[in-house]
């Protein structure tokens, strides 16, 4: 549903919305000294904020170690690796405030093997002056890491004078993890003139799945045209990366002939997500029962399942959401509630008296997603109050609420609601997300 922020802005996003609720980390009875954090982070086997749990501590201190890091990045004494592990650290805590330090540190290592790691970390952070020499290692570069990386940091600055040594680079048909990574950045790039170079290589029939994956993707971000045949036949190519990418660019540039290639991903195993995202990107009615007979099966992976949810909301095929419930009532906790939190786009009222009864089930979480859900179907704000739901869907003897079964609206007309309805549960307070 949905495709990209800097890697540091993102990772750092998740990060604090981790520990939001946190209290200030401590060292013993005192907060922990920056130095001290910083010396912690260089510590960790790997720098990201998965591996290494300084660095969230320092995502979350108010007193940040970025001016400790940025001090080893440029110290004479620093070793090399170390200094590297520095300004990726700096880059994911997005400290653009000491981007001279990068500068310094790039002069020390000028043809260190490690001076790929700070340009590359200085380009995260924004930092043009990486440019010269990036562009450098990507054309003379002796190693293919650095070469891939540098292609990588040149598409996050979007130099579009990078373009022609990037499409040299899709060439390559011995590395290719460089073509890759320059297929992403030209995509980055959106530059138009590399659109042959870019088929060329998606159209090669022996080369690396996931460098034809990063190529197609590319063509979408142009809108090619030009791709859409070779992509409606990409679509069943064994590797679904590059399967996942066709649907895409058919989404990206309808046609009517191209349906059948989204009916083909819907009855695919690891296709049907993004095929039903397509399906509704392209308002494919004729499909809704495809789209609901893959959101409903047992083998799909969180992201998929999400993607087919979003995408019957959209096309609202008939009997969808009586559909839904039926699987929301044996799925486990993570399904229901990505069930939960998908039916209120159906606009169906017929099913609500099926969700009261999940109120009194005994777990919060899925009471509270309950509550949205049953609050954004029908413009009522009752709440936990369970009583007062099963009187308003005829559950307690009496005869229900006048518009308690109300079939489902047409498509885009919300609820009328009187009162501020329930949001999703990660942003109301009554209401918390699952643990993970």
């Amino acid at each position: 549903m949905r495709q990209h922020k800097p890697c540091g802005q993102a990772m750092l996003a998740g990060a604090l919305a981790l520990l939001a609720l946190a209290p200030a980390p401590t060292f013993g009875d005192a907060a922990v000294p920056p130095a001290d954090l910083a010396a912690e982070i260089l510590a960790c086997p790997a720098i990201d904020f998965t591996a290494c749990p300084a660095l969230l501590k320092a995502a979350a201190s108010r007193a940040t170690p970025a001016q400790a890091l940025a001090d080893r990045l440029q110290a004479p004494a620093t070793p090399s690796p170390e200094r590297a592990k520095a300004a990726l650290a700096l880059s994911l805590l997005d400290a653009r405030d000491h981007l001279d330090a990068f500068e310094a540190a790039a002069k020390v290592l000028a043809s260190d093997g490690h001076l790929i790691d700070i340009r590359a970390a200085q380009a995260r952070l924004g930092d043009a002056r990486a440019v010269p020499a990036l562009r450098t290692l990507l054309a003379k570069g002796t190693d293919v890491r650095s070469r891939v990386l540098a292609a990588g940091a040149l598409g996050v600055l979007r130099d579009r004078d990078s373009s022609s040594a990037l499409q040299a680079a899709l060439a390559e048909d011995a590395e290719p993890r460089l073509q890759a990574a320059a297929a992403h950045a030209l995509g980055q790039l959106s530059d138009k003139s590399a659109e042959g170079a870019l088929l060329a290589l998606a159209a090669r029939p022996k080369v690396y799945a996931p460098a034809r994956a990063r190529a197609v993707e590319a063509l979408v971000a142009l809108g090619s045209e030009r791709a859409v045949v070779l992509a409606s036949q990409l679509v069943d190519h064994p590797s679904r990366d590059v399967g996942r990418a066709a649907l895409q660019l058919l989404a990206a540039v309808p046609m009517p002939w191209t349906h059948a290639a989204v009916r083909f991903g819907l009855e695919t195993a690891g296709l049907r997500g993004e095929a039903g995202k397509t399906a509704a990107t392209l308002d494919l009615r004729e499909a809704g029962d495809q789209v609901l007979a893959a959101a409903v099966r047992d083998d799909l992976s969180d992201q998929e399942r999400v993607m087919l949810l979003a995408a019957l909301g959209r096309l609202k095929p008939q009997g969808a959401a009586r559909a839904v419930v039926k699987r929301l009532l044996v799925a486990p906790l993570a399904q229901q509630i990505q069930i939960l939190r998908a039916l209120p786009e159906l606009g169906d009222k017929t099913i609500v008296p099926d969700l009261v009864p999940l109120l009194s089930q005994g777990d919060p979480a899925l009471a509270n997603n309950t509550v949205y859900a049953l609050e954004n179907l029908t413009g009522q704000n009752k709440g936990l109050d369970e009583p007062a739901w099963r009187a308003y869907a005829g559950l307690d003897g009496k005869p229900p609420a006048a518009d308690a079964g109300a079939k489902a609206q047409p498509s885009g007309a919300p609820p009328a609601a009187k009162a501020p309805l329930a949001k999703p549960p990660s942003e109301a307070p009554r209401a918390k997300p699952p643990a993970k």
